[in-house]
């Protein structure tokens, strides 16, 4: 039982050092890529950063990718429902009420403005 856990351990930790050296070597080409082609220097220097801060940025940046990628399906999937002919029709009947009452108001306050007359002018 120990021999086995012993080399459960050591089978995770190379598959760890080899994760971590495809990372490193990842970030190395990347930045040789931003300094070739925008002239972008970062000063990171990937043979000097803890393997364990690459990992952690790597399953952040993943973690993050997932979450916008969720927010993004959840928005598309929420529209869908909502726009349907049997709603299209329901709120085109409510907007064509609400202008006719908005446009009443407005023609009663123009008549009552031109039958008042200005102050120091006689109407006859």
């Amino acid at each position: 039982s120990a021999a086995r856990m012993e080399q459960w351990q050591d089978a995770a930790s190379q598959q760890l050092r080899l994760l971590t050296s495809r990372l490193n070597e990842l970030l190395t080409k990347g930045l040789e890529w931003l300094r070739s082609e925008f002239g972008v220097d970062v000063g990171l220097k990937p043979e000097l950063i803890p393997p364990w801060i690459i990992l952690l940025a790597a399953c952040s940046g993943l973690l993050l990718m997932v979450a916008l990628w969720a927010s993004v399906c959840r928005t598309i999937f929420r529209k869908r429902p909502a726009v349907s002919s049997v709603d299209d029709g329901v709120e085109g009947k409510r907007g064509a009420s609400k202008p006719v009452k908005a446009e009443e108001p407005k023609k009663k306050k123009k008549k009552a403005e031109k039958v008042e007359p200005e102050e120091g002018k006689i109407i006859f």
